[in-house]
C-alpha cells in the first residue's frame, strides 16, 4: 500500500465517523486510551497516533510493535493477523548547491512505512503489557437486580465493544472494570437494553430498515438514549455526559427533519423504560 493510500483511507474513515455523529477517541470504556512502543518504549504521535487509534479502537490496549520487536522479546504475532501501516519521517543532512553537507541542518524527503501489530494480535508478550489498574468499580445492586430480572442474553467480553445485535436477541457488553466508572457501565447497558426492548417479541419498535447512519437508526438511538437517561434517573445514576457528542449528529439531523419526532421519541423510550422496570415488579 501506497504512503497516499494509508493516508486517504485514514481521512476517508475519520470522516465517515465523525459524520455518523461519533466522537472517534471517546469511549464510555477504557481501550487504547494510550498508543504506545513498550518495545522501543516510545509513543506513537501525530498522525500514527490518529490511524491506530481509528483503526484499533477495537483492541484492548494502545500497544503496538513490529514483528521483528515482537519477535526480539520472544512474542509471536498470531497467524493470519494484518498488521496496521504506520509512516516514519526520512530525514537526510541538508547540503548547500555545491553537494556539501550543511552542520547541524537537515531535510524531511519523505516518509517510510511500516508494519505495526497490537498485543492483541501476538502470543508469548504478556510482559508487555500495560499493569492493569487496581481500581474496581462497585455494582450497584438496584441496577442489577434490575437488569437481572429482564432475563435478557448479556454477555461479558474485553475488547468487544457494546452492542445489542438483533440477529440473535443477544446484548454484548465490555467488563465492568473496562469502564472509566460504575455510573458509564450501567448507564451504556442500559442503553443497549432499550435497544432489547424493541425486538419484535417485546415492544416490537425496531425497524428492519434501520442501517447505520439513516433515519431509522438516529431515531432508534435516540430512543435508547432517552431511555437510557430515564432509567439512571430512575436508579440515581448521574448520566450526565455519559457518551459527550457520541450521537450528537444523528439526534440533530433527525429532529431538523421533523422537530416533532422529540415527542414520539420520549413517548418510546417511557415505554422502554418501564417495560424493563416492570419485569423486576
Amino acid at each position: 500500500m501506497k504512503t497516499l493510500d494509508t493516508v486517504e483511507n485514514t481521512a476517508k474513515k475519520l470522516i465517515e465517523i465523525m459524520e455518523s455523529g461519533v466522537n472517534p477517541w471517546e469511549k464510555p470504556w477504557k481501550s487504547s486510551n494510550e498508543i504506545y512502543n513498550p518495545v522501543s518504549k516510545t509513543a506513537f504521535t501525530g498522525f500514527n497516533w490518529v490511524m491506530l487509534s481509528l483503526f484499533g479502537s477495537h483492541f484492548t490496549t494502545g500497544y503496538y510493535a513490529t514483528y521483528k520487536q515482537i519477535e526480539s522479546v520472544g512474542g509471536q504475532v498470531k497467524k493470519g493477523s494484518k498488521g496496521f501501516k504506520t509512516m516514519a519521517p526520512l530525514i537526510v543532512p541538508a547540503k548547500d548547491t555545491a553537494g556539501n553537507i550543511i552542520k547541524d541542518k537537515t531535510v524531511l524527503v519523505g516518509f517510510r512505512e511500516y508494519a505495526v501489530f497490537n498485543l492483541d494480535q501476538c502470543e508469548n508478550v504478556d510482559k508487555l503489557f500495560p499493569i492493569a489498574s487496581e481500581k474496581v468499580n462497585e455494582r450497584f445492586m438496584n441496577c442489577e437486580s434490575t437488569i437481572s430480572a429482564t432475563g435478557a442474553n448479556i454477555t461479558h467480553k474485553m475488547g468487544s465493544g457494546c452492542y445489542y445485535r438483533p440477529s440473535d436477541d443477544t446484548i454484548t457488553m465490555e467488563e465492568l472494570n473496562s469502564f472509566e466508572n460504575s455510573e458509564k457501565y450501567y448507564g451504556t447497558l442500559f442503553h443497549e437494553l432499550a435497544h432489547w426492548t424493541g425486538a419484535e417479541t417485546r415492544l416490537n419498535r425496531l425497524e428492519k430498515s434501520a442501517r447505520f447512519g439513516n433515519p431509522a437508526y438516529a431515531f432508534e438511538e435516540l430512543v435508547a438514549e432517552l431511555s437510557a437517561n430515564f432509567l439512571c434517573n430512575h436508579h440515581g445514576i448521574d448520566s450526565n455526559d455519559r457518551h459527550n457528542a457520541s450521537y450528537l449528529k444523528s439526534w440533530v439531523k433527525a429532529l431538523r427533519d421533523d422537530s416533532s419526532v422529540i415527542l414520539t421519541a420520549a413517548a418510546m423510550a417511557q415505554k422502554a423504560c418501564e417495560y424493563i422496570i416492570k419485569q423486576s415488579a
